[in-house]
């Protein structure tokens, strides 16, 4: 996805960040910081590959499946919200995100990485950093001076700008490339609680529309819909609670 797409996204981010501080005076404004970890089923689809690559490299692949494990993401960042009505707020999130993965593939490094001397080498482990922006619905069905319980929906652009893969067996992280990329959107739909300046938040990645990657072998598709499980976990801490005064 083209550098002017990602310009257009992170435009509408701060606006959905700023705008509603010119609203009336009864806005409620909320700043909070949040760290967290995601949990996702690997993507173990390799029919791609048939007519690609000699059936010795797909057997590989094949046989790998029960050594991959789940994929990591780490990830923070801040949050701002608007409360729009006593129990509705709307807001985005601004953060770093780390994906790991390390799926057997076949890599295109001399496309993706520039000219190498091996002819063909695997994408054993790979990481990819991120920014994250996440416009965000949320509302609360419990609410309490101590206690709160509620729904939201989170939708989240993954920005790729470096990715890191390794090879070979002996080298860690021998692969490195700064390109800036829409990785993927996912819609996250999930519950809350808030205990005072605390909040805890568990999302279950409800859709996927994941962007090719050109430095893996691939099926050419362009944004592929394929969803396999995800849970995010995330911890926040409230920075600032005020309202709007003219």
């Amino acid at each position: 996805m083209g550098i002017q797409y990602i310009r257009v996204l992170l435009v509408s981010t701060m606006i959905c960040f700023f705008l509603p501080l010119s609203w009336g005076q009864e806005g409620k404004h909320n700043f909070s910081f949040h760290i967290g970890y995601a949990h996702g089923q690997p993507d173990h689809r390799y029919d791609f590959l048939e007519g690609e690559y000699p059936g010795s490299i797909i057997q590989s692949v094949r046989s790998s499946i029960k050594d991959a494990t789940d994929d990591n993401e780490y990830f923070l960042g801040f949050t701002y919200n608007y409360r729009v009505w006593d129990r509705l707020f709307v807001g985005a999130g601004l953060g770093y995100a780390q994906l790991r993965q390390d799926f057997l593939l076949p890599a295109e490094g001399n496309r993706f990485f520039g000219a190498l001397a091996d002819p063909f080498f695997w994408r054993r482990y790979s990481r990819y950093h991120m920014l994250q922006v996440s416009p965000e619905i949320n509302f609360e069905i419990i609410k309490n001076e101590s206690f709160t319980l509620g729904i939201n929906s989170r939708l989240m652009y993954n920005i790729s700008f470096r990715k890191e893969m390794n090879y070979r067996e002996e080298n860690i992280m021998n692969l490195a490339a700064n390109n800036t990329e829409l990785f993927a959107s996912e819609l996250y739909p999930g519950i809350f609680v808030r205990f005072g300046k605390f909040r805890f938040d568990i999302n279950y990645r409800l859709l996927h529309w994941k962007y090719r990657d050109d430095a893996l072998a691939n099926n050419g598709l362009r944004v592929d819909t394929y969803n396999p499980s995800k849970l995010r976990f995330q911890i926040s801490y409230e920075l600032g609670d005020f309202k709007r005064k003219d």
